[in-house]
């Protein structure tokens, strides 16, 4: 029997190992409901559920164009918390966080570039939110946090 070597090149990777850690911090002073995820590149599924002064953590592997995403929480059952990340090969990656009101409609469209997200803090009707990415390798954490003020 032959066994054939697979040869590659520096420039391919593994996308088995590229995604983004997702971690949601909730200090709100109550539990944290799943709204909506909208994927652009990418899979994972965040919890359903945060509970106050709790991290809700989660694992969006990348597919051929990388981890790009966005998930909205709902508070008080008329606000929504809504952190987007993008984590696509050879650029910079970013995270973005805002807090609307619960029957504003999301651009999840505005999500689709790479430039929309330079907000990485927000802070209204009595919260503040920021979101974080790290700038360092395939497997960069992304880190949202939402405060009670």
């Amino acid at each position: 029997m032959a066994y054939q070597q697979n040869s590659s090149s520096q420039d391919d990777v593994d996308l088995s190992i590229m995604f983004t850690e997702c971690r949601f911090q909730n200090h709100a002073g109550q539990c944290l409901t799943h709204g909506k995820i909208y994927t652009i590149h990418g899979h994972g599924i965040p919890p359903e559920t945060i509970q106050d002064r709790e991290t809700g953590e989660f694992k969006h592997v990348a597919d051929s164009t990388g981890s790009a995403a966005g998930v909205a929480y709902t508070l008080e059952h008329k606000l929504k918390w809504v952190t987007a990340w993008v984590n696509n090969r050879g650029k910079p990656k970013t995270a973005s966080t805002v807090i609307l009101p619960l029957d504003e409609e999301i651009d999840w469209e505005k999500i689709k570039g790479d430039d929309h997200l330079e907000h990485g803090h927000d802070e209204k009707f009595g919260y503040s939110a920021a979101a974080i990415i790290s700038q360092n390798g395939n497997a960069p954490i992304m880190m949202a946090t939402l405060k009670k003020d």
